[in-house]
């Protein structure tokens, strides 16, 4: 099963390729776009992206945010990457402080701090990980 965020920008790309693509209307002549999303989601593969040490949270919507970190720092030791950047973005502070709530006790988290100003400032926070010994990922 492919991670949240793999998921989400999936859905993104399938939906950007029904805007641009010619009219489809199938067997029906006025086919639903549900039934359209339906039909691309079992045709459409999901596409996957490298794995780096910056996540950008501005695609994302905030009930995502807790597995998508999840998911993203299993993936993170996977790849053997400890130190990593999250954009939240400046905004209001409510994105921010949600996501510094769950690294509060994220036990893949070592430690995190506010990112220097040409990394972000306010707007990210950088973290390192811990591995995590149950199993076996980053050690």
């Amino acid at each position: 099963m492919a991670p949240l965020w793999f998921d989400r920008i999936a859905r993104t790309f399938r939906l950007c390729y029904l805007l641009q693509a010619p009219r489809f209307t199938g067997d029906r002549p006025n086919q639903s776009i549900l039934d359209i999303l339906f039909i691309m989601k079992k045709t459409l593969e999901p596409i996957e992206f490298p794995i780096t040490d910056i996540l950008d949270l501005h695609t994302f919507l905030p009930a995502e945010v807790p597995d998508l970190l999840d998911d993203y720092f299993d993936a993170c030791l996977e790849k053997g990457i400890v130190s990593v950047r999250i954009i939240h973005g400046k905004g209001t502070g409510t994105l921010k402080k949600r996501v510094r709530a769950i690294l509060a006790r994220h036990p893949l988290v070592a430690g995190f701090s506010e990112a220097p100003a040409e990394a972000g400032g306010w707007g990210a926070t950088l973290v390192e990980l811990r591995p995590d010994p149950r199993s076996g990922i980053g050690t």
